[in-house]
């Protein structure tokens, strides 16, 4: 057992101060015993002080009651990442290639889903964006909800166009107040910025001084080769995409398929998985309720003494 406010100790001597100086000035008969007073009498003299013991008795109780006695039942330790997480998706034109079965936007959503899935105390927000930028969720751990805005996105929804600067900030934005321990963008793009008018790089610096880690994910071929697909150019700019890792200290994985995007992901889940915050609650029984009642119910008990047998008549 342990007290939560030892320093109430202090009132469990009040009662023996008083009762101490009580019994000192009590007049102390000269002569005789209780065999001299007639039986009526003899009772009240014995029971005479049986309120007075009970309100000290009482006064005792709420001392200890203040004091907040408990008994640990045990301890809980709970694991928690810690981590606030934007994910930027590229929805330009060029998504629709089917390279990755059936068309890299698919794969990706698909992906990310089971990243989301695979999550359970981070906040997680989404980013679409094109030729513009747009939040289609703020950072949450509704993972449900964020998993039906995932399947709503359909190619064509923003204008076509790739502004990855617009993204990273939009991002930003979205994480500069968080007051996690690591904040993280994963950006997924498969082109080249071509719009918005935030250069990625600038973007990139803006994520720095926030503390924030960009984790970027090229789509497409090495080297930057061009894939055409019904009219749609892509064209991977995988230089710039170090260069923001780089930047932010975060890194910089090539897709070339379903199953090593997959595997990129999986990567980075575990990576940021490593953060881990332990908290330690403990879990007590409670002893001052049951205190309280019983110095109500002492209490209670003086005051109907003193009404009705012990009652003092002039």
């Amino acid at each position: 057992m342990e007290f939560e406010y030892p320093w109430w100790f202090f009132l469990l001597f009040i009662p023996l101060i008083i009762y101490w100086l009580y019994e000192k000035r009590m007049p102390r008969m000269g002569t005789g015993g209780e065999n001299s007073f007639p039986a009526q009498v003899v009772k009240p003299i014995r029971y005479s002080n049986l309120p007075s013991y009970l309100f000290f008795l009482s006064f005792f109780l709420v001392a200890l009651m203040l004091m907040r006695p408990r008994i640990e039942r045990g301890e809980k330790v709970v694991n928690t990442e810690g981590i606030d997480i934007m994910l930027l998706l590229d929805m330009s034109g060029s998504m629709q290639i089917p390279d990755f079965r059936p068309s890299r936007f698919a794969a990706a959503k698909e992906v990310i889903k089971e990243f989301i899935r695979g999550r359970k105390h981070d906040r997680i927000g989404l980013v679409s964006f094109a030729r513009d930028a747009y939040t289609m969720s703020p950072l949450t751990i509704d993972y449900g909800a964020l998993l039906q805005i995932l399947d709503q996105l359909k190619i064509g929804f923003i204008r076509d166009g790739t502004a990855i600067g617009m993204a990273i900030a939009e991002g930003v934005a979205r994480l500069k107040d968080s007051k996690a321990p690591s904040k993280v963008i994963i950006l997924l793009t498969d082109g080249e910025n071509n719009a918005g008018n935030i250069a990625p790089l600038d973007a990139a610096k803006i994520a720095r001084d926030y503390h924030i880690k960009i984790y970027t994910i090229g789509m497409g071929t090495r080297k930057g080769a061009v894939a055409r697909y019904f009219g749609a150019t892509a064209q991977l700019n995988e230089n710039l995409l170090r260069k923001i890792a780089y930047m932010t200290g975060g890194k910089f994985f090539l897709a070339t398929d379903t199953s090593t995007l997959r595997r990129i992901y999986h990567d980075i889940d575990r990576m940021e998985k490593g953060k881990i915050e332990v908290k330690v609650y403990h879990s007590y029984d409670e002893l001052f309720p049951m205190l309280g009642w019983l110095a109500f119910i002492f209490y209670l008990a003086v005051i109907f003494l003193e009404n009705t047998f012990l009652l003092v008549v002039p």
